[in-house]
């Protein structure tokens, strides 16, 4: 029995000790928050969809290791942005500057909502009025027997006494 307690604080210990985060010093207290905020808005490169602080990638750690020298070197936060755009293209930011590279990238959703705009409006253009409300035409032979009854009908009404 003291075996299993035993082993139950050891695993509970143990996970505490994973999920525990890596205590980072820094000289100055602004360089806390720069970091803080680069890793939380660079993406990793490996998992593509995951901040440098989310992401448990070997690559993100040494990214967050890369970021943490160049920002206790005295960089601002415009130039570790600028030094690893260099290196891995503006992907790495999460919002990429709109240059000629990434064009179609901003303009896109843009030219999708216009193009989408000129169908519908040619849609709602080229629709044809319904037959629907249209009283179907009548052949001769029934046009005539038409007449025959509206004739006979008004005849009947003028022979019937108005005192009725």
């Amino acid at each position: 029995m003291n075996k299993i307690i035993a082993f139950i604080i050891l695993c509970c210990v143990t996970f505490n000790a994973w999920s525990a985060e890596k205590i980072i010093n820094f000289p100055k207290p602004g360089m806390a928050q720069d970091y803080k905020w680069l890793t939380q808005n660079l993406r990793c490169q490996k998992c593509a969809n995951q901040s440098l602080a989310d992401s448990e990638s070997g690559l993100a750690s040494d990214l967050r290791q890369k970021v943490y020298d160049l920002v206790v070197s005295g960089k601002n936060r415009k130039e570790v942005v600028s030094f690893l755009s260099t290196r891995f293209g503006d992907r790495v930011t999460y919002d990429p500057p709109f240059k000629r590279e990434t064009y179609f990238l901003w303009l896109a959703p843009v030219i999708i909502l216009l193009i989408m705009i000129f169908v519908m409006i040619r849609a709602m253009r080229s629709k044809k009025p319904t037959t629907e409300n249209k009283e179907p035409a009548l052949s001769n032979t029934d046009q005539q027997k038409l007449e025959q009854l509206l004739n006979s009908a008004s005849k009947s009404d003028s022979n019937q006494d108005p005192k009725s």
